[in-house]
């Protein structure tokens, strides 16, 4: 197989953790968000600065995210969560000041297990999703009082679940 599938085969049988100074590390889940419509958005110049130098950076998702995985060797399919709210204060601030602009916005986001070693190399895209006009004030809320994620549908028998950190 494939340098990127061995590594997506590996994330997906172990934990896997992101620890300080460890950034480098190959094996790691790593986000890239671009927003294909910059120039719709209406961003003040200091927002529109900060969305172009951030636009399609490559972000290691750790401590908030959360993989459930196909219980069986078959590896048939595989849901990956993140929570927003463990983000980092910048980051988080970036989205509220952002929220307003999401309406109009059109989002692409892909998942990517980080290589860093040559034979790993180059990474490739194994997810990908495209979100249009996300309203946060009509999304319906995914987090129950006592904190815990929701799966997105009736979870399977005994699936393996597991938190990056």
């Amino acid at each position: 197989p494939s340098a990127s599938l061995e590594l997506l085969r590996v994330f997906a049988r172990r934990r896997q953790e992101c620890p300080a100074g460890e950034k480098y590390s190959s094996g790691l889940l790593k986000a890239v968000a671009t927003c294909t419509n910059v120039q719709d958005l209406n961003l003040s110049y200091a927002m529109s600065a900060l969305v172009d130098q951030y636009n399609g950076t490559p972000a290691l998702i750790s401590q908030s995210g959360r993989l459930r995985r196909d219980p069986s060797d078959n590896f048939e399919w595989l849901e990956i969560s993140f929570d927003v709210r463990l983000w980092s204060i910048a980051a988080r601030s970036a989205l509220y000041s952002l929220r307003d602009n999401t309406k109009e916005a059109v989002v692409q986001v892909g998942m990517v297990i980080q290589g860093t070693e040559d034979e790993e190399l180059p990474e490739r895209l194994f997810a990908l999703c495209r979100v249009h006009h996300l309203d946060f004030e009509r999304t319906p809320a995914l987090i129950k009082e006592d904190a815990a994620i929701l799966p997105s549908s009736k979870p399977p028998t005994n699936p393996i679940v597991q938190d990056f950190f």
